[in-house]
C-alpha cells in the first residue's frame, strides 16, 4: 500500500511536471484522500500481536 501511494505521488509529480495540472490535481487529491483513509485505518484497528 505504501508502494501505491508513492507511485500515485510520484505520478500527480510528473503529470504536475509535463503540465497536465488538472488531471496532477486529481490525482492528488484521491492520493491524499487514500492516504487518509490508510492513516485512519491503521489508527483505529485494534493490533492483534500474539507473543
Amino acid at each position: 500500500m505504501i508502494a501505491l501511494l508513492f507511485g500515485l505521488f510520484a505520478s500527480a509529480m510528473g503529470l504536475a511536471w509535463y503540465n497536465r495540472l488538472t488531471v496532477a490535481y486529481v490525482v492528488f487529491g484521491a492520493t491524499l484522500l487514500v492516504s487518509v483513509y490508510w492513516f485512519k485505518f491503521h489508527a483505529t484497528s485494534v493490533l492483534t500481536i500474539q507473543l
